[in-house]
């Protein structure tokens, strides 16, 4: 049973070349993702600040922009999740979110 910081490396890892990740897949791990922010603070800083993650979901919104909006939902629903806070909502348009 692993702990939520291995879901998300995890979801991270497979999601991570959103150019050549299926599109189901990617609404897959971004789904995941959206689920682990909403669950606890810490899974959000996780996200934010450690490792590839933030990176990786506002590459697959680049990616996909005209490929689906389920995608768009589900990364902007991560966002959303993040933008709760403060130090987190300063993150995320830093890396790029609010273009994204």
């Amino acid at each position: 049973d692993g702990t939520d910081a291995d879901e998300i490396d995890a979801v991270t890892l497979a999601c991570d070349d959103a150019a050549s990740t299926s599109t189901d897949l990617v609404l897959y791990c971004l789904t995941t993702l959206w689920v682990l922010a909403q669950k606890s603070s810490e899974n959000k800083r996780l996200i934010a600040f450690e490792g590839e993650t933030l990176r990786v979901i506002i590459e697959a919104m680049q990616v996909h922009s005209e490929r689906s909006a389920e995608i768009q939902t589900s990364a902007c629903g991560v966002l959303w999740s993040l933008s709760t806070n403060p130090y987190q909502r300063k993150r995320v348009a830093e890396a790029g979110g609010c273009d994204a």
